[in-house]
């Protein structure tokens, strides 16, 4: 029983950060997300667009002040993007909508490096391949 009180403990205040793709790659090329593992493979030359939602208790929609950097800019360069699209938001009832949180990442030259997402409740690292 203590256990499952202690869980449930964790559980309220644990927040939840999830990457999403929203670009597939031109024929022959590669751009794969494996959101779960945190991986992504890129060919040289593709750009590559994600998105970043969160929910915790009190908000779920959107990330709210992200970031992204990559590691070694030289391997694959990362970007904040704009996209005219709305995502909807919600805390303790409707937010109403709000600009999606999406980045772009271009494979430069083979090689591996990381992207690092930055939220206010999570960062996340992001493991990059770019194949040729």
């Amino acid at each position: 029983m203590k256990q499952l009180i202690l869980f449930a403990i964790f559980a309220v205040g644990c927040s939840d950060v999830q990457l999403n793709a929203l670009t597939v790659p031109p024929p022959g090329k590669a751009a794969q997300l494996d959101a779960e593992n945190l991986e992504l493979e890129l060919s040289h030359g593709v750009a590559f667009a994600f998105e970043c939602v969160e929910s915790n208790s009190d908000y779920t929609g959107p990330c709210r002040d992200t970031t992204v950097t990559s590691q070694d800019s030289s391997i694959a360069t990362a970007f904040d993007s704009y996209l005219d699209e709305l995502a909807p938001a919600y805390g303790g009832g409707d937010l109403g909508p709000r600009s999606k949180s999406a980045f772009v990442v271009v494979g430069v030259t083979a090689g591996s490096t990381k992207l690092q997402v930055k939220t206010p409740e999570e960062d996340l690292t992001v493991r990059v391949t770019v194949v040729p």
